[in-house]
């Protein structure tokens, strides 16, 4: 079954401050370059409510992995859209990263943030951040279901580290990779994972974004190419 999981944040920011620092920037940029160590990391303009972000990621991956997958890194292009609705009060905005590797379109995730006004409430007015993020998964028999958690499991992390980023850039603050996650508590803002255990079994550091959840599956996926067909299971 596909694997689902939300977090939510709260943010000190008005909703077209967090459009304007986050998505109306090259914020995701700085996002990948401080995580992900890439400095070759672009984004393009938006056109027609859509972008494309570009980045690589280093594999962490047994040797033997590494090579059955015949690369070191994963290059990644993200499709992004934006959406303003009730008049403007709230933006949408959808990613759907690619990678870009033979197979990769076995392994599918698509991130859903709303961003909604927050009432201040005697607090200081700001907004809410959901993010939805959605893994699926085809592979050997009866591995889907395994594949598909050891992705949602690692999304967890990554989709939590890019939120904290995102409250961190809105309150001005600079933050290292080392110190995402005390620097995010004693702000108040860390996000908040439902759906499953806040703190999965496998879980990786912040500092290793997104591609994280990837790698498990990749890693499968190579494995099962390498030892020959196997009946495949999609669900």
């Amino acid at each position: 079954m596909v694997k689902e999981v939300t977090f939510s944040a709260e943010v000190p920011a008005s909703v077209q401050e967090f459009y304007e620092a986050i998505f109306a920037s090259s914020a995701v940029v700085d996002f990948h370059r401080e995580y992900d160590g890439d400095a070759c990391a672009s984004v393009g303009p938006w056109v027609d409510d859509t972008r494309v972000v570009a980045f690589t990621v280093q594999l962490k991956l047994p040797a033997f992995v590494r090579r059955a997958i015949g690369t070191e890194a994963l290059q990644v292009k993200e499709l992004q859209r934006r959406e303003w609705r009730e008049g403007g009060a709230e933006l949408a905005v959808s990613s759907e990263p690619r990678i870009e590797v033979p197979g990769g379109a076995q392994f599918t995730t698509s991130a859903h943030f709303l961003v909604t006004p927050r009432a201040a409430n005697g607090a200081a007015a700001g907004c809410t951040v959901v993010a939805t993020l959605t893994c699926s998964a085809a592979g050997p028999w009866g591995m889907v279901g395994a594949i598909e958690t050891i992705m949602a499991s690692q999304a967890q992390t990554s989709v939590g580290a890019f939120i904290d980023f995102c409250a961190h850039r809105c309150a001005g603050d600079a933050l290292d990779a080392g110190s995402a996650s005390n620097a995010a508590l004693g702000l108040g803002l860390m996000s908040q994972p439902s759906g499953g255990d806040p703190n999965p079994e496998g879980s990786e550091d912040g500092a290793e974004s997104i591609a994280a959840f990837y790698e498990a599956a990749e890693s499968i996926a190579a494995m099962s190419e390498a030892s020959g067909a196997l009946p495949e299971e999609t669900i």
